[in-house]
Formats: structure tokens, sequence, C-alpha cells
């Protein structure tokens, strides 16, 4: 079970630790009440003895509009910090974790981190009596140390395996009172069985001082939203709240946290979680001219639930602009980069593999503002976003290589032997310029291009068949390689070499020629040279005007080369040759 695979906690925090004796046992801790919640049909109990709390808990568990489970909890006033440590969890289906709630109304304003015995750990916040509740799972999570901090109407889960690292899960904008709840639940998700949960080490922190922003960093709403941001940094974590009608048109209203900087530079940041009402509020990093509501800006945001935007306004008070960065929610890792007038966009999921998004040319003085920024998209609410691994630094220049493409000759193309094929290919690149493609048949070079139209003739191509490739390199050295072309060349047909002698007998064949013969010769012999072959016809009989001979016995022991053949026929007069056929080559 948990319990043994769990490390030693060592909190050096200012807390109220709950005094017991070492051997008593009571239902609860001093000042903690035990109670169901929501009517579960099986009562549940707690068991508090030597500093572990064990409870047990039954019920549906905690639903969209009302919850069943077990509470073990105390009354609070104004902000606080919870850590609790879960040491063993026994239950087929449910979940055992911190809670922060309104009342002990079943549909109350809630906040609870649990884990569950499927080995996830769970956020769940309703923000108002009665609502929804919304869900941010991490599957195959175990960490044992559960943390629920309460800053004005923000509440931040948190989760630790060790205790001195925290890594923020969600954060929730309640609408809590001044007074609440603040405890320990326990659910089976069964109404008919129970789940059993230990719980030790309590930190119990009250009151939480407001967290402040660390140097060189700042904050202020921009364009005088009608409800007043908010920002504070704990832990690594920035929590941001803003208001505000939107960052778009020709100004803006939001709460911006930020610090000046001079020059080129960048900034990367992990949204933890974005709590809005509008599926265009919004939450990301930004490059901004000035702290006006109309300057000229860069940013890059996550959205309610239109996926990820790269945005802008490229001069003050002009129009601005958008375009899609990534699908999906928050959380995610976005990244901006000044070179000089260049801005650049970066998304990732995990903050090592970064997808180039878009780039804007956007004239801005010498020293800018750079930093986190966020709006409700609605004057009458706020939305609230949890900022972490937030860094502000000079630029680190990430070149993306440019792409390329065959454009000819198409794939499967087929050509005669001995030709010229022309190569032309298609390259582009999104940060820079193409500085020259390569072509390659087969892996061996055959041309090179440097400017457009990017293309090669290969001369003299021989017989066979070949993958073409084109190298596109940048302006930054980057280098991609084009998907292959297949072509084939195809051999020369073979030399025509005649099987067969076709001849016109003179007119005075039947009376004046006893017989015929077939000779060949060399391409450069004379008529007059002796023939290299010979054959006796006799006297054929002419078949239609003509006298055609089988001449293969004669052609096929010849040697490689050109020849000529001749018929020469006799009579008693002597012989006459004909004419030299066509030259054949063998």
């Amino acid at each position: 079970m948990l319990g043994r695979l769990l490390p030693v906690l060592t909190l050096l925090v200012l807390a109220l630790y709950f005094p017991i004796a070492a051997d008593a046992q009571t239902a609860t801790p001093d000042g903690w009440v035990s109670v169901d919640v929501g009517s579960p049909l099986l009562a549940g109990t707690a068991v508090y003895v030597d500093d572990t709390l064990t409870i047990k808990g039954a019920g549906a568990g905690f639903d969209d509009t009302g919850d069943e489970f077990h509470f073990v909890y105390r009354p609070f006033s104004g902000d606080i910090d919870m850590t609790v440590r879960l040491i063993d969890l026994q239950s087929s289906g449910g979940q055992a974790g911190l809670m922060i709630r309104e009342s002990l109304d079943p549909s109350s304003a809630s906040a609870v981190l649990s884990l569950g015995a499927a080995q996830d750990v769970t956020f769940r916040a309703r923000n108002r009596d009665g609502h929804r509740s919304s869900v941010t799972a991490w599957p195959g999570a175990t960490s044992p140390l559960l943390r629920l901090v309460r800053s004005g109407r923000t509440i931040n889960g948190y989760i630790s395996d060790t205790g001195s690292t925290w890594t923020l899960l969600d954060s929730a904008n309640l609408n809590l009172g001044t007074d609440a709840l603040i405890g320990l639940a326990v659910t089976s998700g069964n109404p008919s069985e129970f789940a059993s949960a230990t719980f030790s080490s309590f930190v119990f922190a009250l009151p939480v001082p407001p967290p402040t922003l660390p140097t060189p960093w700042s904050s202020q709403d921009i364009g005088e939203p009608a409800i007043s941001g908010a920002a504070s940094a704990a832990d690594g974590v920035f929590t941001v709240t803003g208001s505000g009608i939107d960052i778009w048109h020709a100004t803006d209203q939001f709460q911006y946290v930020y610090q000046p900087v001079t020059g080129d530079t960048e900034i990367l940041a992990r949204v933890a979680s974005f709590q809005t009402t509008n599926s265009w509020g919004k939450a990301g990093v930004m490059i901004r001219s000035a702290l006006t509501a109309s300057a000229a800006h860069v940013s890059l945001f996550a959205t309610g639930s239109n996926g990820w935007a790269f945005q802008g306004r490229l001069s003050d008070a002009g129009p601005s602009y958008s375009s899609s960065a990534a699908a999906g929610p928050a959380p995610g890792w976005v990244r901006l980069v000044r070179e000089g007038a260049l801005m650049s966009a970066y998304y990732s999921t995990d903050g090592s593999n970064w997808t180039f998004v878009d780039t804007e040319t956007v004239q801005m003085p010498s020293t800018i503002y750079v930093g986190l920024a966020v709006t409700s998209h609605d004057s009458s609410v706020t939305s609230t976003a949890g900022f972490s691994n937030v860094v502000v630094s000079a630029p680190i220049y990430h070149n993306v290589p440019p792409t390329v493409a065959i454009t000819e000759p198409s794939s499967g193309a087929i050509f005669p032997a001995a030709t010229a094929v022309a190569v032309t290919a298609a390259a582009s690149d999104s940060d820079g310029t193409v500085n020259m493609v390569e072509f390659f048949a087969n892996g061996t070079p055959i041309g090179t291009s440097t400017a457009t139209p990017f293309m090669t003739t290969w001369p003299n191509v021989a017989a066979g068949t070949y993958s073409l490739t084109a190298v596109a390199t940048d302006n930054g050295g980057g280098a991609s390689t084009s998907p292959s072309v297949l072509i084939t060349v195809a051999a020369a047909p073979p030399p025509s070499v005649p099987t067969r002698v076709v001849f016109t007998p003179p007119v005075d064949y039947a009376t004046n020629v006893t017989s015929c013969a077939v000779q060949l010769r060399r391409a450069t012999d004379p008529l007059s040279a002796s023939p290299i072959a010979a054959r006796d016809l006799g006297k054929p009989t002419p078949l239609n005007g003509e006298v055609s001979v089988d001449i293969t016995t004669l052609v096929d022991p010849l040697a490689p080369g050109s020849y000529y053949a001749v018929v020469v026929a006799t009579g008693p007069g002597g012989s006459t040759p004909s004419s030299p056929s066509n030259d054949f080559t063998r």
C-alpha cells in the first residue's frame, strides 16, 4: 500500500500542530468535527491516534453538482495554507484528500485535491453553490503530499513527493466568504461500501501572509477594467487574476505582471492552470511596447476553449491579428523571443520540444515590457491563471529548419537512356532565408542551386532506377531533406539485327541466272573485299516478285561490329553483286 512506499516528510514551516498524547485515541483532533455530507447510506467514522487520523467514508463521491462523503473539518477565517500526507487508501474506486468548502451543503462551493484508488491526483472545483464542478486530473500520479492554499478567493492545489518542492496542479476562483471550512474528505464512490484513508503530518498555518511579487516584477491593470485584477507569487508560481473586455481590436483591458527589459530578450513560462468562464478568456506571455491600453504588442495565449493563439498589434492603436498556435487547453508552455524588430512565438507541451508558431515584425522602442497577461473577456467577472517556470533572459536563437520538396520530375517518371534529367525543388524558410539546395541521386551529388528557382540538370543519365532527394540549407545552418522521388531511366533498345535478306531478282532471272549467294562484309570493307561469311542459295523461287532468305545462321556467329549484306547472282556471263544493304550492328 501507499504507506510502504512513501518518503518521510519533514516540513520546516510556521504551523499549528494538534496536541494529543501519544497513547490517546479520540474521534478527531481538538477543534475538529467529523460529519457526513450529502447523507450517504453508510455513516462514516474518524479515529485520531498518535498524530494519525483514519477516516472511513462512503457515498457517491465528489459529483458535478452535489457531494456525498465523510468530512473531518474545522472552521477558519481568512487565508489559509494546509498540508497533509496521505499514507494509506483502502478502496476499490474512492478518493481521499484535502477540501475547502463554503458550507456543509452538498452543493456548496468547494475545492478538493484528492488521490484516487486508481493512482491519480484530481483537483475538482465548484466555484459557486449549485454550479457544476470543473476537474483536472493527473493520471498515474502518486504524490502522497497534498496542499491547499487559499489567498482571497483563489484556491491553489499543490502536490509533492518530498515536501521540499511543490508542483501546482491547478487553481480555482471560488465564491467564498471570509469564513469557510477546511478539512479531510473521504468517499468510496459507491454508496454500498466504505473507503478507508489514513492521514498524518498535518501542517495547518493560519494565516498565510499575502505573497508579493519578486524583484524586478510589477503588476497593474491595463486599460482600466471594471474589476481590479491582482497578482502574487509564491514557491515559484505566479497567480494572476484579471478582468477586462479583451486583449483585442485597438485597445486592451487586462491584468499585467511585467518587468522592463532593454534590447533583445525572451520570456518563457508554463501556463499551469487557467480558470475562466469565457471561451476567449486569455492567459499567457506578452511583449509590449508601453503600458498604455493601445500599445503595440505580441502575445501567446491559452484561451478558455479556443486553443492556443498567437496574437498582437503591430502599431499603437492599430488593428489586432491572430493565428492559431495549437489545440487544447492549459496546461502548456509558451515562449516569445524579441530579436530587434523580429518577434517569434513558440509552443511546447513539455518545455523541452518546441514548435515554432509564427513571426511578426513589430517596431518597438529599445526598452519594452515583458510579462504575464490575463483577461477574462467579460467585464463582469475575473479569470485566474497560474504560471510556473517563468524565465526572462537574453534570447537563445532556435533556428527553424527550412522546408523542401522536389517538384519536378514527378515520382514514377520514366526517361530514355542517355537523357538529361532536369530536377527542380521548392524550398522556403519560416524564420530566415534558404541559402542553398543540393540535389542527390541515390545519395550521390548531382548538382547545387543557390537561388530560386532551385534546379539542376543531370546530364547523360545511364539506365537504372534512381531515388532523387534535395537538401535545403538556411542562413542559420539548419538543413532539411525532401521526400524522395523515384524515377526510371530506360535501357537503350538492342540493335536491330537482320534475320532475313529480301531481294528482287533481275528481269532475266529465269533465263540468265543459274544460282545466287548471300555474302556478309564488314561495314568498312569494299565490295571487292572477300566476304567474311557467305551462303549459297541455289536458285530460289521468287514469291510476288521477291526472294526472301533466312540468314540467321550467318549472322549469329559474327563478332560484335557493323556489317552489310549483298546478294550475288551468277550466270553464264559471270557474277553480279547487288547494291549493299543497310548497315547493321551485331
